[in-house]
């Protein structure tokens, strides 16, 4: 997963029309019809803004994390990845069953897992969250959260899997 994926991405699709429906709506519909089936064609899984890598070893995810001060008209977001072997996330679980069955990327864990936001995998190394605003353009900032999946997190993802030997 590179920036030869991104390419590919770029690519095969056409601009989003500018359109001045609420940022909710733009949101749900870039993460349905742009992120997801992206994602998909490199192999991970999911919806709804969480996706996996498939594993019977290891949980590698990435989420999108909404702000709770998303609006109708204005939605902040950013992306957390994160990297656990079901190993032990079965001891995490064991210990904090409140946890769930599977971990998720935008709750911190902690050791043993490997996690991250994308904003501190990018050379400025700082938070970063992207804002979709009613009527404003959507292009923009879908090729930047487009560009970063496929150059930043999803690299990320494999090189924490592989040094962990899970890949």
């Amino acid at each position: 997963m590179t920036r030869a994926h991104y390419d590919a991405w770029k690519s095969g699709r056409r601009p989003a029309e500018p359109s001045d429906e609420p940022a909710q709506e733009v949101y749900k519909r870039v993460l349905r019809d742009e992120v997801a089936p992206a994602l998909r064609t490199v192999g991970l899984r999911g919806s709804s803004g969480k996706f996996a890598v498939p594993s019977t070893t290891h949980w590698a995810q990435l989420a999108f994390q909404k702000s709770y001060w998303s609006d109708r008209d204005s939605v902040s977001f950013t992306v957390n990845v994160s990297v656990i072997r079901r190993d032990a996330w079965a001891s995490v679980v064991a210990r904090d069953p409140w946890m769930g069955k599977e971990p998720s990327p935008t709750t911190h864990i902690g050791p043993p897992a490997a996690q991250n936001r994308i904003g501190f995998l990018r050379n400025e190394g700082v938070d970063h969250w992207w804002e979709l605003t009613t009527g404003q353009p959507v292009e923009p900032i879908l090729d930047e959260v487009m560009r970063d999946l496929f150059c930043l997190a999803l690299p990320w993802l494999d090189a924490r899997a592989s040094a962990s030997g899970l890949l």
